[in-house]
């Protein structure tokens, strides 16, 4: 199953259809007041086709913003709609009572959007800028400063990556659900076999292990969690040293309290203090104790999910 859930999935699928000198709508949730079930800032690329990616709203009220972009193409001008509360189309309604805005841009300037896409891809936040009826601003967040006048900007994160260092069916079950659930995953296996279990898919990358003293090359950031799943000390003191020189904002080791007593120690030895060691989930998972792959892999992903969150209001208070 493809997930189209994040920007730069949607992005680039924008890029891919006007590449195909398809004519393709933008949608974008600009406004939301009340409750909502997407988030500020989500998009849709529809092409004349009937081609869909992304997802802004969900229900009727979607398929409804299909059938306006496939309008707003054929007449070449863009739409701003609000649906909900205020709303004048009366027999469309958000089940939260809520209202949400909606702009549809039928002929976005594409080198705008592959500013916007590059930008993301390259694990750089960008800040997007937009009037009453187009896109007109592309920044990195890091060089931002909010100008005044009437351009209303949103912040765009790169994709969370879920970097997984194991093997075995524990491995592959948090690998194919955090995949599921939207996420990129680098897959890093002592076993190549591990690949098996896996259809070629683009949201996957695999590595292979091949020693303790030499760890594949890692570019760990703050939209990067990473876990260990192999239950051997030289390999996790290894690899966890690694990530503690990175950014991640979720660091793990599969593991029980007495692995993690060992570890610890193993870690000492090897120079690494006790405030980097208290960076390390273990065991890890909100819901202790499961045994089963399965069960295991939405107790950790709910445990990263959880975290990378918490990290974002403490990045947001900081900024």
């Amino acid at each position: 199953m493809d997930n189209f859930e994040h920007p730069v999935i949607v992005l680039e699928k924008f890029l891919e259809l006007t590449a195909q000198s398809k004519m393709v709508a933008l949608a974008i949730l600009v406004g939301i007041e009340g409750g909502a079930t997407r988030e500020l800032g989500s998009l849709m690329a529809i092409s004349a086709d009937g081609e869909v990616f992304g997802s802004i709203v969900g229900g009727c009220i979607e398929a409804e913003v299909v059938v306006q972009a496939g309008e707003a193409i054929t007449q070449q001008m863009p739409k701003r709609l609000r649906y909900g509360s205020d709303s004048p189309i009366i027999d469309l309604r958000l089940p939260c009572d809520g209202s949400v805005d909606i702009l549809i841009l039928p002929d976005l300037d594409v080198s705008k959007v592959e500013n916007w896409y590059s930008t993301l891809a390259s694990r750089q936040p960008v800040m997007v800028g937009f009037n009453e009826y187009d896109v007109v601003d592309i920044v990195s967040a890091e060089k931002f400063s909010d100008p005044a006048g009437a351009i209303n900007y949103m912040k765009y994160e790169p994709e969370i990556i879920l970097r997984i260092a194991g093997t075995g069916l524990e491995n592959v079950a948090l690998a194919k659900l955090a995949m599921e659930a939207g996420f990129r995953v680098i897959l890093q296996s002592i076993n190549f076999k591990d690949m098996a279990y896996f259809d070629a898919h683009n949201r996957l990358i695999f590595e292979q292990l091949k020693g303790p003293s030499s760890p594949p090359d890692c570019n760990d950031d703050r939209w990067t969690a990473f876990i260990v799943m192999l239950h051997d000390i030289e390999w996790e003191v290894s690899l966890l040293s690694q990530a503690l020189d990175g950014n991640c904002f979720y660091i793990g080791a599969v593991g029980s309290h007495t692995s993690r007593k060992k570890r610890d120690q193993a870690l000492a030895s090897a120079g690494i203090d006790l405030a980097a060691q208290s960076r390390i989930f273990g065991p890890i998972g909100l819901v202790p104790s499961m045994r089963r792959p399965s069960m295991l892999a939405i107790s950790i992903l709910a445990q990263v999910i959880d975290e990378f969150y918490k990290q974002s209001k403490i990045q947001n208070l900081i900024q």
